[in-house]
C-alpha cells in the first residue's frame, strides 16, 4: 500500500465506524479521502440496489447478474467523475465484498464494497465529485457521501437529480 493511501484511510475510519451498521435499502455510501497525491473512494451499496437481491446467487442467471455488476463496479470512470482540472487517474480497484463472497454468520444483508484509488497531478484543483452511479444502477436512489480532506469533513446526500458533492 502506497504511503499516500494511509492518511485518507485513517481519517475515513471514523466515518466508516459511524456508517458501518447503517444498511438501508436504497441508500448507498461513498467515503472519500483526499491526500496530497491522490484520492481514495470507498463504495458500499446494498446488493438490492445493484442487482435486485441481497443473497448469494441461487442460480446461473443471478450469478451472471452479480458478475456483470462487478465488471461495471470495477470501472471507476463509469461511476465517478472528479474535477477534470485536478488531472486524476484511476488506479487500483479492490473488491472488499460482494454477493459472491461468503457472508459471516448472522449476516442477512449482502452488499457490494469496493475501494478505488486515484493519483492526481494537481490535487489543489480538486473541488468536487460527480456520481454517475445512478446511470449505471437504476435501483440506486440515494447515496450518502462523506468527504475527509485537509479542508475538513463534509457530508452530502445525493440522488439522480443532485449528483455533485463539493469538497
Amino acid at each position: 500500500m502506497a504511503l499516500f493511501q494511509l492518511a485518507p484511510l485513517a481519517a475515513l475510519s471514523t466515518v466508516q465506524a459511524q456508517t458501518q451498521d447503517a444498511h438501508v435499502h436504497g441508500v448507498s455510501t461513498v467515503l472519500v479521502g483526499v491526500e496530497e497525491a491522490g484520492v481514495i473512494i470507498e463504495l458500499k451499496a446494498p446488493g438490492d440496489d445493484i442487482v435486485g437481491f441481497e443473497h448469494e446467487p441461487v442460480d446461473a442467471a443471478q450469478k451472471r447478474r452479480v458478475e456483470a455488476a462487478l465488471a461495471v463496479l470495477k470501472t471507476p470512470g463509469d461511476l465517478f467523475r472528479l474535477t477534470a482540472a485536478a488531472a486524476c487517474e484511476a488506479g487500483e480497484v479492490t473488491v472488499l465484498g460482494s454477493l459472491l463472497a461468503e457472508k459471516h454468520a448472522g449476516e442477512s444483508h449482502g452488499e457490494f464494497h469496493l475501494r478505488y484509488q486515484y493519483r492526481c497531478r494537481r490535487i489543489g484543483e480538486l473541488s468536487g465529485l460527480e456520481l454517475l452511479l445512478f446511470d449505471r444502477f437504476g435501483r440506486m436512489r440515494t447515496v450518502d457521501v462523506h468527504i475527509v480532506s485537509a479542508r475538513g469533513q463534509r457530508s452530502h446526500r445525493l440522488d439522480s437529480g443532485n449528483r455533485r458533492a463539493a469538497f
